[in-house]
């Protein structure tokens, strides 16, 4: 007797999903255990196999199946090696601190901010307001950066939508510069 013990279905976009209109194919597999009975003895087999089907999206991330599943190769996982990100020594801790806490208060006001709060933190004129329901929770990772142009900072910064309940987390480039005695973002929102 065979009976299937687990059945795993993911999905592998090929492209990034944003770009599906001019990448039309996705490819998904399937894992099953399946567990045979001989007897006394119990046999166990993963069976993986993929699919690839092609899809068009409305631009509004919905996605519309166009053909039947296609047989395809299995998707590899990339193999990316970083390196280690180390913060710049020539910054002291009060800098830092001092970044910390402006970018925590950042974070805090810019989901729900009209521009013209938006505008006391960012110096970029076309900066758009986001108006969503999310709630900031905290900074995960944050490194810091000492540039010609101000303090470079990559920063981590995780959000719950209140919505959907879901944890978001956003990386952000940004360029800070200290005018008079407040941090301004210069770019990279």
């Amino acid at each position: 007797m065979k009976k299937i013990i687990r059945f795993e279905f993911n999905l592998h976009f090929r492209w990034p999903f944003s770009y599906i209109l001019s990448w039309p194919f996705t490819t998904f597999s399937v894992m099953q255990v399946i567990e045979e009975s001989k007897g006394d003895k119990k046999e166990r087999k993963e069976i993986d196999s993929a699919f690839s089907v092609k899809v068009r999206t409305d631009g509004y991330d919905r996605v519309t199946i166009l053909s039947n599943p296609a047989m395809s190769s299995l998707p590899k996982k990339l193999v990316i090696k970083s390196n280690p990100v180390q913060d710049d020594m020539r910054l002291n801790q009060k800098t830092k601190k001092e970044i910390l806490a402006f970018l925590n208060t950042f974070f805090k006001v810019y989901p729900s901010a009209k521009k013209t709060e938006l505008l006391y933190y960012v110096n970029d004129k076309n900066v758009t307001e986001i108006n969503k329901d999310y709630l900031f929770s905290e900074i995960k990772q944050i490194n810091y950066f000492d540039t010609n142009d101000g303090v470079k900072v990559k920063v981590n910064a995780t959000y719950l939508d209140q919505r959907t309940k879901a944890t978001l987390q956003f990386a952000y480039d940004l360029i800070l510069k200290k005018t008079g005695k407040n941090w301004v973002i210069i770019s990279g929102i």
